[in-house]
């Protein structure tokens, strides 16, 4: 939840921004000594009034999630537009003011949850797909789960063997991929209508930016030995996102 407070003062910011911007826009605008630099300056106007209101209307949506006050499903899919256009600027803009990439990531992951979690969904079990990367397989294991995860040998070191618990339990799809192609092509194939999908935070706002037509729920995991070798992941979260996806 701190990320999202980081996020919410990154977006004050963006937005005084925004407003010296459209000030300073409409003066030039006003200003202009030949036409073809009225019509430069017009355009810069409003795409600085668009920015704008993308920055204001997204704080608006952060401050009514964490709320737990219901928003309309139009806010909802103007939020996720938003967050699409404003995520490099919210980056380029939170470098100097000492905001990482991995902080405005997380924020982007528990706003984007937030939105999933506050919408209703009737899914089948066959309709949900967990997706998640191959280093939750322990680093020592010399079986291939990638290629079929049911192939695991339920020894426990790992959480692929509470992966398969919850396919066996929920009736859900389960995918472990090896990269962002794979796991692009693994969503091709198997159609999900849903997805869960357990990574680091950059693979997670890669995977959200890729696939939009979709829910997915982004749960970032955890890295006890450093990145992409012997992560983990809650196992209790990924079963509370199967169970709010689930057709009741």
């Amino acid at each position: 939840m701190n990320s999202i407070k980081r996020l919410l003062t990154l977006l004050s910011v963006m937005v005084l921004i925004g407003l010296l911007i459209v000030i300073a826009g409409w003066g030039l605008s006003r200003g202009a000594a030949t036409v073809l630099l009225g019509i430069i300056n017009y355009g810069l106007l409003i795409g600085a009034i668009a920015f704008f209101a993308l920055t204001f209307l997204l704080i608006y949506a952060i401050i009514m999630l964490r709320a737990k006050r219901v928003i309309p499903k139009l806010l909802k899919n103007a939020v996720k537009i938003s967050i699409r256009m404003l995520y490099p600027v919210l980056v380029g803009i939170g470098k100097p003011l000492g905001y990482d990439k991995k902080t405005i990531r997380n924020a982007y992951a528990q706003l984007n949850n937030h939105i999933i979690l506050s919408n209703e969904y009737h899914f089948r079990g066959e309709e949900i797909m967990i997706l998640t990367p191959h280093c939750l397989q322990k680093s020592t294991c010399g079986l291939r789960v990638t290629q079929n995860p049911d192939l695991c040998s339920r020894c426990g070191q790992c959480n692929v063997n509470d992966l398969v618990g919850l396919k066996e339990k929920y009736g859900i799809q389960l995918a472990i991929a090896t990269g962002g192609t794979l796991a692009r092509r693994k969503i091709m194939e198997l159609k999900p209508k849903a997805i869960i999908a357990v990574a680091c935070e950059r693979d997670l706002i890669s995977g959200l930016q890729d696939v939009k037509d979709l829910p997915v729920l982004a749960i970032v995991n955890r890295r006890p030995e450093g990145p992409c070798i012997n992560t983990e992941m809650d196992i209790l979260e990924v079963e509370k996102g199967i169970r709010h996806f689930l057709k009741e």
